[in-house]
């Protein structure tokens, strides 16, 4: 700096040695600025205070009046909402007009003679003329003096930088133009990629589609001799009064003018306008209830009015993620001394998650077992409550004798329900499940042969179902499979699949030449199951090799095998629960309006370790359901067709509903093999299906 030019005391941010140039109220800043930068760089600091009756500030007015002069430099300290507020728009329009920013550097608690959050931002300026250098963008965010030089290099190596970022900054490549925020959060490169990620939950909507957004109105109190027939008593809701548990508290009524149309409803959404930036914290909101009213709101409350259209548990979905930190990471609000400054506009525009069907129905889930909880512990209370409420003793001890049994079969129930064994043998498609029950039925009498065996079975059975259940998939986007080729050939010479040839499909769905199977089934759990089972699928494999080559266990060692098995087969288990969520349907007769394109199609869904399931009607978009055929639905509703990967019927041995799949092809008869139990079928006129879906040469 050769020189610097200042209006009052700058001693708490001028370098030592630093002599600045005081001008006056009866000259002109932005003159004697550029005239200043005729000689070299300057430093400009014009007063923040605002003229008298007016709602611009000194600086609002006289800075965006600095001429260029000689190419210099000129650097200004400004509050950091004047580059980051809606209504100092036009002050950046005036100021880039001229000036294009080189660095803006943010730093927390840097004056003394203000509060210590208030966010002050240093501007380096550059004329704006032919190709502009990127921007240097750096938050030291409450630096202490130990940091200063270490930041001051940070700053120095990041304005040599064409791109990228270092620990506190970033290079904005495009430039602000006009009037546009330059806020450090506002125009982060990462985040913008995190905002773009928001769409992985299904996609993502400006939030005003979902809500009416009303913008704040101030409200003032007026004494009762001053009423009309607009005034009521109604309570005043403020920013203070919406608490983080989305409750509102606090119960001050008065008097205001308040039209009809001001009162707020039942249903409705208030957030507060100005919320902490807390590490771990988003946006705080809470449901308006009917006895939170009659009520209105002032400025610091923005109401949002859920739209009649929107689906309630989207709405959930959407109030739940503002309340996190993401939201408030994401959010392009401004910031104002460590708070996140909420306007009506911004929340309208504010870009926000929306689930798919598969999160839909988690989220029903959850919101579900939330309520049944709720209502499990509301009987309690009542039970305690009205204990000796009966005419006679002999009444109230029947009553909570009763309401005991059935309080302690609810809990029994929901106990079991958090044993992972038990979870498996009644949620998991029923190949995995049934397979699983015997496993878990035979070493409950301890580790023997037979229960080792048992347990790599249900290993080769799970690894079986999921790689035909991606082959399925794969057809279905219209993806094929090397790994499927490789099954065809071993067919055609009279062979058939085994566990080896199971593992390489799974891993191919996992590369790369299967990424269209993600994006057309929402099947990611699917393909990244054999990466990341990886090491147990390895130790099994080792297993079923040596059980087939002849080298068994010693029945010194069944103890440990049984063990070791046991652990891997659980964990192959864990990381294949995502098949739960894909439920196995047996599909029947379809109903079918032509004229509506929807449906309904009774069907059974293979869930759990028996196969006797009721039926039920399932609503579908297609008319091509087959009767008799297995589905898959993926995350996203959709129903795939399983034949004739996986197929269904009655066993001709045992006669129980079983699924098969295709064991070995000879003299033109194809030999099914049952999942559940092992027991073969064979099937004439299958070969023609075989060769449609590639696993038969054609």
């Amino acid at each position: 700096m050769i020189s610097a030019v200042a209006a009052g005391d700058l001693a708490d941010v001028l370098p030592a040695g630093w002599v600045p140039t005081v001008v006056d109220a009866e000259n002109d800043i932005a003159a004697v600025a550029s005239a200043s930068l005729a000689d070299g760089p300057v430093m400009v600091h014009a007063s923040w205070a605002r003229d008298e009756g007016s709602r611009v500030s000194s600086h609002q007015r006289d800075l965006p009046r600095i001429q260029p002069g000689g190419g210099h430099r000129l650097v200004m300290l400004l509050p950091a909402g004047d580059l980051d507020l809606h209504r100092t728009s036009r002050f950046r329009e005036g100021l880039f007009l001229q000036w294009s920013p080189r660095l803006v550097g943010f730093i927390t608690g840097a004056l003394s003679s203000v509060h210590n959050r208030f966010n002050l931002a240093l501007v380096v300026l550059e004329p704006r003329v032919g190709n502009q250098e990127p921007c240097a963008m750096f938050d030291a965010g409450a630096a202490s003096q130990s940091e200063v030089d270490s930041l001051i290099a940070e700053a120095s190596r990041l304005l040599k930088m064409k791109g990228g970022r270092t620990e506190h900054g970033y290079i904005l490549r495009e430039l602000p133009s006009g009037g546009e925020q330059l806020g450090f959060q506002r125009n982060d490169p990462r985040l913008a990629e995190r905002r773009a990620e928001l769409g992985g939950f299904g996609s993502t909507v400006r939030l005003e589609e979902l809500f009416e957004v009303i913008p704040q109105r101030p409200l003032r109190g007026r004494l009762a001799a001053d009423a009309s027939p607009d005034v009521v008593d109604v309570r005043l809701l403020r920013g203070r009064d919406v608490q983080r548990d989305h409750v509102v508290r606090g119960d001050e009524t008065i008097q205001v003018t308040a039209k009809p149309s001001d009162l707020l409803r039942a249903g409705d959404v208030v957030i507060r306008a100005i919320n902490a930036n807390h590490h771990g914290s988003g946006f705080i909101w809470s449901w308006l209830r009917p006895d939170d009213l009659p009520a209105v709101a002032d400025a610091s409350v923005i109401v949002m009015r859920p739209r009649h259209e929107a689906d309630s548990i989207v709405v959930e979905f959407v109030l739940r993620y503002l309340a996190s930190r993401v939201a408030r990471d994401l959010a392009e609000v401004s910031q104002i001394s460590g708070h996140l400054r909420l306007t009506a506009r911004e929340l309208a525009d504010m870009i926000v998650p929306l689930p798919d069907q598969a999160v839909m129905f988690a989220l029903r889930a959850v919101l579900h077992a939330r309520d049944v909880a709720g209502q499990w512990r509301d009987d309690a209370h009542n039970a305690l409550d009205t204990l000796f409420d009966g005419e006679t003793v002999a009444d109230s001890r029947e009553t909570v004798l009763q309401v005991s049994r059935s309080l302690r079969l609810r809990v029994t129930a929901a106990e079991q329900a958090e044993d992972f064994a038990q979870q498996i043998r009644s949620t998991y498609p029923l190949p995995v499940a049934a397979r699983w029950r015997v496993a878990h039925t035979t070493l409950s009498e301890g580790p023997t042969p037979d229960g080792y065996d048992a347990l790599l079975n249900t290993a080769e059975v799970t690894l079986g179902y999921a790689a035909n259940v991606g082959m399925a998939l794969a057809r279905s986007a219209g993806v094929g499979l090397s790994a499927t080729a490789v099954i065809a050939a071993k067919l055609a010479r009279g062979e058939g699949p085994g566990f080896g040839d199971w593992v390489a499909v799974l891993q191919e769905l996992g590369g790369k030449k299967a990424q269209s199977v993600r994006e057309a089934t929402k099947a990611d759990e699917l393909c990244d199951f054999a990466e990341e089972s990886r090491v147990a699928i390895a130790r099994l494999r080792q297993r079923r090799n040596d059980e087939a080559h002849g080298r068994p266990v010693d029945r010194h060692d069944m103890a440990d095998a049984c063990a070791s098995a046991l652990a891997d087969v659980e964990l192959l288990l864990a990381r294949s629960q995502f098949l739960a969520d894909m439920p196995l349907i047996l599909a029947g007769s379809t109903t079918w309006d032509a004229l509506a394109q929807s449906g309904s199609c009774e069907i059974r869904r293979l869930a759990g370790d028996h196969p006797v399931v009721p039926r039920e009607r399932l609503a579908v978009s297609r008319s091509d359901i087959e009767n008799g055929s297995l589905y898959v639905q993926d995350s996203g509703g959709e129903l795939h067709l399983l034949r004739p990967f996986v197929i269904a019927g009655d066993c001709p041995r045992c006669r129980a509903l079983s699924t098969f799949h295709v064991d070995r092809v000879s003299n033109g008869v194809a030999t099914l093999k049952s999942f559940e139990h092992g027991h073969l079928d064979e099937v004439p006129h299958f070969l023609p299906a075989l060769s449609a879906v590639g696993l038969l040469p054609v």
